[in-house]
């Protein structure tokens, strides 16, 4: 074995990413300070272990051809490279094919990170190809990381080599739903109704009244958790406008919550920003893994999230407007409209060389396309039907169907929703979770001196829904 210094990018520019070195026999090699048990840096695919690097580390390879694999984006993007050592070879270097620029103005962040320190969470997701990432922190986090004594609020923790950290907090409501908090001026307390029994005190109306004294972004977090409830008191401050954003973890509409609640959302006309984040760290999951791309051209970032210039993705960089403008904007739907689209393609085995893209609204997919292989762009134009709703979303997959990318709503100027079997059905389940919670609180003794103020809260958010779908 012969110690080797690798080097990644061209001279004078290294480019951080994720590599798995494979010895001739087959075996890999682990970078040195590192663990092939696992830990920080380092993350495990189909068996296989990978590690971040800045773009440069040192190995021990033995002599003759060895594969480096190279990644920004494990699970969507790899580039092998074979490396011939000979014996008195000190270093090595490959070069990988530069990334498609984003157009300026674009950032992608993981808004909701848990589990890991800021030093790994900055270093990971530099490796990640993130612009920023949002790590929270929670009354009972995964090896107390990050501690709250770390806390950053509006400010950044780490702000290097065009990555950024910010450190804010993981609220959790128990049966009335959960927030991330984000760019606040200061942590909100209680971090958690259920641990103190502090429902008789607080509410979530409590935690995004004061996040958004001065700004914060608040988001509906973790909303796949089955909670019996429904996370009642959440998906009301998402009917009345009280709520930012929307997280979702994984581009399965099938599982409860996620998208699947979002998309019931968007039939009603409702949908809040759309928003990824990778969540709690595992050996399988990494910052970036679902992230967040943010349209930011001419505003903070917080404030384009707000505003619904977002799009959702696991993979493709999505970069969608609707006559020139992004996700989040009103446009007129009255004549066609020219959809602009550009997406970079997987590289990784077995996600194929096209993507579907899909247009949707309340009454479903009412305009599809199948890229040609290879194809990265589109500028095509588009008829809007009337019973779309008020709300349309643009949402790209593999050839196998499976959501690789799902942009948050444009609004359609003067639409109304189209009251249809499927717009019923989506207005009923959130119906039903508003009930759920309901309930919950009138037979629980324990949100007594609150579930006046709470029942309320839902009843408004019932009759905005009801006037709505209507």
């Amino acid at each position: 074995m012969l110690p080797a210094h690798l080097r990644v990018g061209p001279i004078g520019n290294s480019c951080p990413g994720w590599i798995r070195a494979i010895q001739p026999d087959g075996k890999p090699s682990t970078p040195q300070g590192r663990s092939a048990a696992g830990g920080s840096g380092t993350l495990m695919i189909s068996g296989h272990t990978w590690h971040a690097i800045d773009g440069t580390c040192e190995l021990f390879l033995p002599q003759g051809d060895n594969t480096l694999l190279f990644s920004r984006l494990p699970g969507w993007h790899v580039e092998s490279f074979k490396i011939l050592v000979a014996s008195g070879q000190l270093a090595a270097r490959v070069v990988p094919i530069p990334r498609s620029p984003r157009p300026s103005g674009y950032l992608e962040i993981d808004l909701g990170c848990h589990g890991i320190s800021p030093g790994v969470a900055w270093f990971e997701g530099r490796a990640s190809g993130l612009d920023g990432v949002q790590l929270v922190a929670r009354l009972d986090p995964p090896d107390n990381q990050p501690s709250m004594l770390e806390f950053s609020g509006s400010e950044t923790a780490i702000d290097r080599l065009g990555c950024h950290v910010q450190i804010n907090t993981f609220n959790t409501g128990g049966i009335l739903g959960n927030l991330l908090l984000l760019d606040c001026h200061r942590p909100v307390f209680p971090l958690s109704l259920t641990a103190n029994n502090d429902f008789p005190t607080w509410s979530l109306s409590d935690w995004w009244s004061q996040c958004h004294r001065k700004r914060g972004l608040v988001i509906w977090a973790d909303s796949e958790r089955n909670h019996p409830a429904g996370q009642g008191e959440a998906l009301a401050g998402t009917i009345l406008g009280k709520i930012d954003g929307f997280e979702c973890l994984n581009l399965d509409p099938s599982r409860a919550g996620g998208l699947e609640l979002w998309n019931d959302l968007l039939a009603c006309g409702l949908a809040p920003a759309l928003v990824g984040s990778s969540s709690a760290r595992s050996k399988s999951s990494f910052p970036g893994r679902v992230r967040t791309l943010v349209a930011s051209q001419s505003s903070p970032w917080v404030t384009a999230v707000a505003n619904g210039h977002a799009t959702l993705t696991s993979g493709p960089s999505l970069i969608s407007t609707l006559s020139s403008m992004a996700p989040g904007h009103t446009i007129n739907a009255d004549i066609p409209v020219i959809l602009n689209a550009t997406w970079d393609l997987p590289t990784w085995p077995g996600q194929g060389n096209s993507l579907v893209l899909e247009l949707f609204g309340g009454q479903g997919v009412f305009w599809r396309f199948e890229a040609a292989p290879n194809q990265t762009e589109l500028t095509t134009e588009v008829l809007i039907p009337y019973d779309s709703g008020p709300q349309i979303a643009l949402r790209a997959s593999l050839t196998d169907g499976s959501i690789v990318a799902q942009t948050s709503g444009f609004r359609l100027a003067d639409r109304i929703v189209t009251v249809s079997s499927s717009t019923m059905d989506a207005a009923q389940r959130l119906f039903q979770r508003l009930e759920h919670t309901r309930s919950a609180i009138v037979t629980d003794p324990q949100h007594s001196s609150r579930s006046g103020e709470v029942i309320c809260l839902l009843d408004k958010a019932a009759t905005r829904l009801k006037a709505f779908v209507t």
